[in-house]
């Protein structure tokens, strides 16, 4: 909303995550021009984007933490892809582990 860039990660055909302070956060609310001016490029490089796609709903952490989650009216991840998330317990890595590299 500032004028920054910020990195997001799709994370399902629809949602992305990013951090908190990316929001522009004034106070605990978004910024008044957010929905106008914020936008998902997908895959930019050299200033090239496929895909150009605004939100419809956003939702972040306290101010403890410094994470987004934010939908898209589009659900480009039907055409691009995307990376999913998934929640580990702790002590899975606690224990050996085997990696292999293709």
């Amino acid at each position: 909303p500032g004028g920054g860039q910020c990195t997001a990660t799709l994370v399902y055909r629809h949602i992305i995550v990013t951090n908190r302070h990316c929001l522009g956060l004034v106070g605990n609310s978004l910024p008044s021009n957010f929905w106008t001016s914020t936008r998902f490029l997908a895959g930019l490089s050299n200033g090239v984007s496929n895909y150009q796609v605004s939100f419809n709903y956003v939702a972040w952490s306290g101010s403890s933490g410094d994470t987004a989650y934010l939908r898209l009216v589009e659900p480009i991840g039907n055409y691009v892809g995307w990376m999913g998330i998934k929640w580990t317990a702790a002590t899975y890595f606690w224990t050996q582990r085997t990696f292999y590299y293709l």
